[in-house]
């Protein structure tokens, strides 16, 4: 059996209660930036703006948007500068463990209008905010992803945070304990002899194996060592929890590659398959890098076009993918036409079907989203110019075909316990956050669950260690446990279940010297 990759949004199996087909679904004065699904129904996320005029780029909201299972509106949260004029835009949202949201996305600048902040705005389950913050520094910052992992914490990229300070620093990723506190920022990609050339991440995703990837592009110079020509490369960086590095790779250094990433996603063995745009001529790529960082293909996708480019790429399993590609024909290029498809892949970035979504007067960032129920979401970001600006979203099955209506009656929103009603969620300009107000001395080690049974997790929190020990001692002296964690290992489990109830005091080591104590009550 071939194995099958797609670039776009596909989506499994089929309905046992289906009725007429009903997609697209159209959303007026929107421009959608991403989707996700909601952990606890079948209902889907969006993210974006929405705005009465697009031609006026101080009055737009940004948008937390719920749709039912068939793409119906359940409710919407707007979030912005109460009054405008201050543009700003969600760009993900993800439901976090306890029923509720995060949400991350940007802001035009505080009391200028001018350049761009990013903010992260926590919600409960009721879509209330419980709290904000606005990251801000002298530069234009964006961050496009959010992620919380299962200490409670989250995790987040900033493209060109702190550049007045240092230009070569330019990527960012933050840690923000559950209530928002910073607790660490690393800045990544400047590598020499060329840092700081303009290098960004489009795509911070989780991989299967709890750590994070990272996707975009890198300016790098000719194979000839050229070093006043610098090319656009695509750039894949790999970290752990703790923010080390684990690898990087710049592809295509020693060959005249100019291409960059967009869309990314990682397999269950670690590989990273990366959806973008190689140049001259312009044509869409799909690349692999292995679980160890190495190069295992740089691939066009054999299309009969004029230019394309493949915007993102969603893994339904190890062996099919799905991406959606804006492509134009010379007659396209001519009228200024776009027209965009979804193609189904496997592993070897084949290409098994495709289907035609539509046509559009501009090229936008789609994105792509495989649901629970294996069903496949597309969501646009922007089609029309003007006043009248639309957006659309589509659901597919796997066979690339429109998903049908589903009839059986659906709950949503269970862990609120009263309906969730629509309206504007004012961000508080008071809760920027500057340089200065971060909080730059981390403990060494963090401790989850505390109260704790059977099973713990300590967090390793530094950056940079050399091999470190654990002793755990009662609290009358006697030792438990001397465990030692190995250099770059963000995380270390321990078994407890045999431990009788009581208090422990956790102790970790560096070279002999005790860095932080830490009290754990075993029940």
């Amino acid at each position: 059996m071939k194995n099958a990759i797609i670039i776009l949004f596909v989506l499994l199996g089929e309905l046992m209660y289906a009725q007429t087909i009903d997609f697209p679904k159209e959303f007026i004065g929107y421009r959608l930036y991403n989707t996700s699904n909601s952990e606890f129904d079948d209902g889907i996320l969006l993210s974006g703006t929405k705005a009465n005029n697009f031609d006026n780029e101080s009055h737009g909201y940004g948008i937390v948007k719920k749709l039912d299972v068939n793409g119906n509106d359940l409710w919407e949260k707007l979030i912005g500068i109460v009054p405008p004029p201050a543009w700003s835009t969600t760009t993900n949202v993800t439901q976090t463990m306890d029923g509720g949201y995060v949400v991350v996305g940007w802001v035009r600048r505080v009391g200028t209008g001018l350049g761009t902040d990013v903010f992260v705005i926590k919600l409960n389950a009721c879509g209330e905010m419980e709290w904000q913050r606005i990251f801000s520094s002298d530069e234009d910052q964006e961050s496009l992803n959010i992620y919380e992992i299962e200490d409670g914490s989250f995790y987040f990229e900033i493209n060109q945070w702190e550049m007045d300070v240092d230009p070569n620093k330019r990527i960012w990723v933050f840690k923000l304990d559950s209530n928002g506190n910073t607790l660490w920022k690393k800045y990544y990609a400047d590598y020499d002899p060329w840092p700081g050339g303009g290098e960004m991440i489009n795509e911070f995703i989780p991989d299967k194996n709890d750590d994070f990837v990272m996707s975009g592009w890198y300016y790098y110079q000719d194979p000839d060592g050229d070093s006043t020509m610098l090319w656009i490369r695509p750039l894949v960086i790999k970290i752990d929890t703790a923010g080390n590095e684990i690898w990087h790779n710049i592809m295509g250094i020693n060959e005249y590659l100019v291409a960059y990433n967009l869309g990314a996603v990682a397999d269950s063995l670690g590989s990273v398959f990366s959806s973008g745009q190689k140049f001259y001529p312009y044509q869409a790529i799909v690349n692999k890098v292995d679980s160890n960082g190495n190069t295992v293909f740089i691939k066009e996708l054999p299309l009969s076009t004029k230019a394309s480019a493949a915007y993102d790429i969603s893994w339904l399993n190890d062996t099919t993918f799905y991406i959606i590609v804006g492509s134009q024909d010379s007659l396209e290029v001519v009228n200024h036409m776009v027209s965009y498809y979804l193609y189904k892949l496997d592993e070897n970035a084949s290409v098994i079907d495709s289907a035609f979504v539509t046509d559009s007067a501009v090229w936008y960032s789609p994105h792509t989203l495989v649901t629970n129920d294996n069903k496949i979401v597309l969501s646009d970001y922007e089609l029309n110019i003007g006043p009248d600006n639309w957006s659309e979203i589509w659901k597919f099955k796997p066979n690339l075909e429109y998903d049908s209506t589903y009839t059986q009656p659906q709950v949503y929103d269970t862990m609120c316990p009263y309906p969730i009603t629509n309206d504007t969620i004012p961000l508080d300009t008071t809760m920027v956050i500057r340089l200065e107000h971060l909080w730059e001395t981390l403990k060494p080690m963090s401790i989850f669950p505390n109260p704790a049974r059977d099973r713990l997790t300590i967090s390793i929190n530094i950056v940079k260690w050399q091999e470190r020990l654990i002793k755990v001692t009662d609290l009358n002296g006697h030792e438990i446990l001397s465990e030692a964690i190995a250099p770059g290992r963000a995380k270390h489990e321990v078994d407890i279940s045999s431990w009788p109830p009581g208090i422990y005091v956790f102790s970790i080591f560096e070279q002999g010297v005790l860095l932080q104590t830490e009290k754990v009550v075993v029940y």
